[in-house]
């Protein structure tokens, strides 16, 4: 399927502003939802690594590296979401 039948969502064969538009939002929404869950997985998954039998400074440097970790995954997901929320109370959809 070409990427140019995929745009054109009402079938006419031409491929409108509105058409284009639509489509560039839900690839937005898409990567946005994507990031999120692999955000939500990483910080799922960190924890076992302090589980693993690796040498006490290395232990270390992950428990320092811990924090930084999780406010920056969790700024990924407030990120996507929140910016999702402004948009629908501003009244773009």
């Amino acid at each position: 399927m070409s990427p140019d039948i995929e745009l054109d969502i009402d079938g006419d064969g031409k491929i409108t502003q509105e058409e284009a538009q639509l489509a560039s939002k839900l690839e937005k929404d898409s990567t946005m939802l994507s990031q999120s869950w692999l955000a939500i997985t990483a910080m799922c998954v960190y924890p076992f690594l302090a589980l693993l039998p690796i040498d006490a400074d290395r232990l270390q440097t992950i428990g320092s590296i811990s924090d930084l970790f999780y406010i920056s995954m969790a700024g990924v997901i407030a990120a996507a979401y929140g910016s999702q929320v402004v948009l629908k109370r501003n009244g773009n959809k």
